[in-house]
């Protein structure tokens, strides 16, 4: 199942390849901050892990990947250790410095230390930004990945992974917005 936030204006969209994936759109998980789409976005998110049973949530961007491992966090509180899902994130942006002036980069460090530590597995999409992440977080929180294949592989790679979430012994949630 592929939850996401709108677009903004200007940006990208990548749902024409996800659109023989299982989606659960999420209005409330926009780009901007804003106290009470952001919590009615949480709980929806939230309110998935618990219909889905995820073994493995996988989040995104900065925003989207908050609200998504501290969803997790709290919805692994509730499992058995063998049951709860494993929780990845992966690093898109450059939020970690020089983006929201100097106490705005410390509390988003700050916020990310504690994420860290929620999550099992963190990855930047290339060596430069796994660099800036393990500089402002400390290093071997981070493992680069690059993105080495076409976008038809990855659509064929997509369909396995929903086959095999189709089962009920194998799911997987992954959140993602419009946000860096």
């Amino acid at each position: 199942l592929l939850a996401f936030g709108p677009v903004a204006e200007g940006e990208g969209s990548l749902e024409d390849l996800a659109r023989d994936l299982p989606t659960r759109p999420i209005p409330e998980l926009g780009r901007r901050i804003h106290a009470t789409s952001d919590a009615v976005a949480f709980l929806r998110v939230l309110r998935l892990l618990f219909r889905v049973r995820p073994d493995v949530v996988h989040t995104h961007t900065a925003k989207a990947g908050t609200l998504g491992r501290l969803a997790a966090a709290l919805y692994n509180l509730t499992r058995r250790r063998r049951s709860r899902a494993l929780v990845v994130h992966t690093f898109h942006g450059h939020v970690l410095a020089g983006y929201f002036g100097p106490i705005g980069d410390r509390l988003v460090r700050t916020t990310e230390r504690v994420l860290a530590r929620l999550t099992n597995r963190i990855v930047a999409i290339s060596e430069r930004q796994s660099a800036v992440r393990s500089a402002a977080l400390g290093s071997g929180t981070v493992q680069s990945s690059t993105n080495r294949f076409p976008a038809s592989a990855l659509v064929s790679s997509a369909k396995a992974v929903a086959c095999r979430t189709a089962a009920p012994s194998r799911r997987s949630l992954t959140a993602a917005s419009g946000t860096s």
